[in-house]
């Protein structure tokens, strides 16, 4: 279980590495992956406050890979996103449907949504 800290308002972004149980890089063609943030455990994904998704060869949102072959994912959420959270702490996990339609969470944890001590309003 792991914990991620987004602060409210601000863009997120973070590395996911996909492997297998033997820690190589777990190809990611033919798949979906999705990372899901909801506010307590057992809610379905349609009630989840934030759904981002990767398809091969299709559409994507809140989740970019480069290069499949590698199993490497960037995991984000946009300023309006996070805008999104209250101060609170959340459950999320990351979960790929693989090319056999085997739906297997990779990771998961706590994200802790936090103000942030200050709100830009200028720039230099």
């Amino acid at each position: 279980m792991t914990t991620l800290f987004a602060t409210i308002g601000d863009s997120f972004e973070r590395l996911a590495a996909v492997k297998h149980e033997n820690d190589q890089p777990y190809p990611l063609d033919h798949c979906i992956l999705w990372f899901t943030v909801t506010p307590q455990f057992g809610e379905p994904d349609t009630d989840a406050v934030i759904k981002n998704y990767w398809e091969d060869g299709g559409g994507q949102s809140g989740i970019d890979v480069q290069i499949p072959e590698l199993g490497q994912a960037i995991v984000s959420m946009t300023p309006e996103q996070t805008a999104l959270l209250e101060q609170r702490a959340y459950r999320w996990d990351l979960q790929i449907d693989d090319a056999w339609g085997r739906v297997t969470t990779i990771s998961h944890g706590i994200l802790v949504a936090r103000w942030s001590p200050t709100t830009r309003t200028t720039t230099p």
